[in-house]
C-alpha cells in the first residue's frame, strides 16, 4: 500500500501519504461538478473534498498521536478515497493490552466528534443563516454545513472501520478465545 502512495508532508512527526487512487476521486469530483455546476461548482466540489480530506487526516492523527503516546511506533498515515490507514508497529512487550488498543481505536472518532461540536456551535452562534438541518446534509453548495456533518458522520467509523481487523484486534486481545469468533480458520 505504501508503494502506491506519495508523500504529502509530516504532521506532529507522522508522515502523511496520499494513495494514488485519491487522484481518481479528485478527477471524478472535478468532472462531475464542472459538468453540472460549471467552474464554480468544480471549485466548491474540490473544497468539499478538502473538508473530507481534513476530516480523515484529523481522525487518523487522533489514532496516531494516542498510539505514539502509548509506546506504539507510528510509521505513517495513508489517505485513501474511502478513508485512511495509520500504519503502526508495536515494539513493546507482547502482553495483551486491550485498554491501550481501545484508547487508540476510539481516539479518531473522538477527534471528529470534538470538531463537529465546535464547528456546529460556531455555525449556530456566528452564522445563523446556515441551515444545519437542510437537505442534503453534505453538499458542495453549503460548505459550513458539509464541515459539520462530515465530521459528525466520520466519527462512528469505529463501528465499521475500512479495515475491520481493528475492531477484531481489540476484541481478540481482550480475550484469548475471541479471535476464533472473527476468524475460526485463520491459524490453521
Amino acid at each position: 500500500m505504501r508503494s502506491w502512495s506519495i508523500p504529502a508532508g509530516r504532521l506532529f512527526g507522522v508522515d502523511i501519504r496520499i494513495h494514488l487512487t485519491f487522484l481518481f476521486l479528485l478527477a471524478f469530483v472535478w468532472f462531475t461538478q464542472s459538468v453540472t455546476m460549471g467552474a464554480s461548482g468544480a471549485i466548491r466540489g474540490m473544497a468539499l473534498v478538502a473538508i473530507v480530506f481534513l476530516s480523515v487526516v484529523l481522525h487518523e492523527l487522533g489514532h496516531a498521536l494516542v498510539a505514539r503516546r502509548s509506546g506504539v511506533v507510528v510509521r505513517s498515515i495513508i489517505l485513501l478515497p474511502i478513508g485512511g490507514v495509520t500504519l503502526m508497529e508495536d515494539t513493546g512487550e507482547r502482553t495483551p493490552d486491550p485498554a491501550r488498543d481501545i484508547r487508540i481505536s476510539i481516539a479518531g472518532p473522538l477527534v471528529n466528534l470534538a470538531i463537529a461540536v465546535v464547528s456546529g456551535v460556531t455555525i449556530l452562534l456566528f452564522f445563523p443563516q446556515v441551515n444545519l438541518w437542510g437537505r442534503p446534509l453534505v453538499n458542495a453548495a453549503d460548505l459550513p454545513r458539509a464541515l459539520f456533518w462530515g465530521m459528525y458522520f466520520s466519527a462512528p467509523s469505529i463501528c465499521c472501520p475500512p479495515i475491520p481487523w481493528t475492531a477484531a484486534a481489540c476484541c481478540a486481545r481482550s480475550s484469548p478465545n475471541a479471535w476464533s469468533t472473527f476468524a475460526p480458520h485463520a491459524s490453521r
